[in-house]
């Protein structure tokens, strides 16, 4: 526990690598730049033409229907859509984990709960992007149903580095991903 306390102090908002300068200009950038997005990150979108990830050894495509735009730095609620690579519901499509992973920092979190609206819909309510910058949210999506739902882990929602391990069976490597950032906005 000291040591989880410990990985979530370092990472937290207010908390600013030492600086080398005698201004603070060097500890200012070093802070910032874990909080850039990256050039060449996709555009964020939603809806009907929102942000598609497809696997394809599977068939499986994911597309983001419903989300705070951009991403907030704080709980967000997303809807995804699983369809096959044509377009088409795929009614028998299990989600069977999910997490946001921030590499920049080694951390990531878990939603506190998914949802199946229906078949081929799902939402991942109260997703922690505890940090601005960017984030790559993991999905494991089983096609034929036959793979555990997702449960979540007992801190779900807390910043730690097993967020992306699956703890019900789901497999070693998520097959959706989505890359995007949490922008700074002009509020600090």
């Amino acid at each position: 526990m000291v040591a989880c306390l410990a990985v979530i102090g370092a990472c937290g908002e207010d908390e600013k690598p030492p600086s080398t300068a005698p201004d603070g200009a060097a500890g200012e950038d070093a802070s910032r730049a874990s909080e850039q997005c990256p050039a060449g990150t996709p555009e964020f979108t939603i809806g009907a033409k929102g942000l598609t990830s497809m696997d394809a050894a599977s068939g499986v495509a994911v597309r983001i229907d419903n989300a705070p735009k951009p991403p907030e730095r704080s709980f967000n609620t997303w809807k995804i859509v699983v369809t096959d690579a044509s377009g088409a519901p795929m009614p028998n499509a299990q989600l069977t984990w999910a997490c946001a992973w921030m590499a920049v920092h080694g951390h990531g979190t878990n939603p506190k709960k998914v949802e199946k609206v229906s078949d081929g819909v799902f939402n991942l309510l109260q997703q922690n992007f505890s940090m601005y910058g960017p984030w790559q949210v993991q999905l494991w999506i089983d096609p034929t149903g036959k793979a555990p739902a997702y449960a979540p882990q007992i801190v779900s929602g807390v910043e730690n580095a097993n967020a992306c391990s699956p703890s019900n069976g789901a497999g070693a490597t998520p097959n959706i991903r989505f890359d995007f950032c949490v922008p700074r906005t002009n509020d600090g």
